[in-house]
């Protein structure tokens, strides 16, 4: 462990939607006077469920995040500001609804937004010029005379005059609950996550089903979509070849601890049996596999946009509001001008 803590003025957990939203309006400061501001993520890149998977033979999976809407005036702004950027665009496609084997077409009220040229575009954008460290998880959180002493289990220490925790609750539980009142602890608990499992499949060649992304209901699978359908992925002049497959809470819940290749195994099954049998294969070795997403939905939000513990712990997250990339944006605003009309 380094002798020698690093210093911030404001210290973000996270490096997802929620942290570099934060972490773009936290740098302005107060006053005109600038805040330090460090980030820290345990994964190995920025974006948390905006990820993509890339393939050996070319192209990649969004195996998280699948697109997102703008509802929110706010979010709306920003979105616009995004696209312009060339970061998003609008996803169209042949939508469809697929319950109990019976399917409808249909086309969304609101227009589905997805990154270009993968979901990692736009936090790759957000994280521009910011000081974010990968590959660090946290396992000690203090407090000091000055604010926060944060420590890594990779040896970084790390103080802060404020500090923004935009980790999955039970992790941020884990972390913070002494610093924490019992109601906080309480309402924190009270969040519920669901995990899911998500299957990626390259077919090698395109398999046409009539449409492109489905919800399904009355299956172990809730969502699939033809990945390379969306902006900026195809890489011949058809799409269908790379397919993502999410399974619905309830199973990945029951199935939670079971090995990627058995949950390979299962959920292409439970695909056949919503499209058949020429969904049967795809190709073999790496380029079909599966992911946890262990704290994936927020089937029950905390209701509020963040949690402020006091006017120098806050926080947020897409759990906050409802687990979409909006709600983990207007979450990490939230924090960042809760700790700024706090200072």
């Amino acid at each position: 462990m380094s002798d020698t803590p690093l210093n911030f003025d404001v210290l973000i957990l996270g490096a997802g939607i929620a942290g570099l939203a934060a972490a773009q309006i936290l740098r302005a400061g107060v006053g005109g006077v600038p805040w330090k501001v460090g980030i820290l993520d345990k994964g190995r890149g920025v974006g948390g469920r905006c990820a993509t998977r890339r393939a050996a033979a070319g192209g990649g999976f969004d195996h998280g995040a699948q697109y997102f809407t703008a509802r929110d005036p706010a979010f709306a702004k920003a979105v616009t500001g995004w696209a312009a950027a060339g970061a998003i665009t609008e996803w169209h496609c042949r939508w469809a609804e697929i319950v109990d084997g019976q399917y409808r077409g249909y086309t969304p009220e609101n227009p589905r937004y997805v990154g270009v040229p993968t979901m990692t575009a736009l936090p790759k954008l957000l994280s521009r010029g910011q000081p974010v460290q990968t590959s660090q998880t946290v396992s000690r959180v203090e407090r000091t005379e000055s604010g926060w002493r944060v420590t890594t289990a990779e040896g970084l220490s790390i103080e802060a005059a404020r500090l923004v925790s935009t980790l999955p609750p039970v992790q941020a539980l884990a972390l913070l609950a002494e610093h924490l009142t019992i109601q906080q602890k309480t309402a924190l608990g009270a969040v519920v996550m669901a995990p899911c499992w998500a299957v990626t499949v390259d077919y090698g060649r395109p398999l046409e089903l009539g449409w492109d992304a489905a919800k399904i209901t009355g299956s172990d699978i809730s969502w699939a979509c033809a990945d390379d359908s969306k902006p900026g992925r195809m890489t011949s002049d058809q799409s269908g070849k790379h397919w993502v497959l999410h399974a619905s809470p309830e199973w990945s819940r029951e199935h939670l601890e079971e090995t990627p290749a058995s949950v390979l195994t299962q959920l292409l099954e439970s695909w056949q049996d919503v499209v058949g049998p020429k969904a049967a294969k795809g190709l073999a070795g790496g380029a079909n596999a599966a992911h946890r997403w262990r704290y994936a939905l927020a089937e029950t939000p905390l209701g509020k946009p963040v949690m402020a513990a006091n006017n120098h712990l806050v926080l947020a997250g897409d759990w906050c509001l409802g687990g979409k990339i909006e709600s983990a944006y207007l979450s990490g605003v939230a924090a960042a001008h809760h700790l700024r009309s706090a200072s």
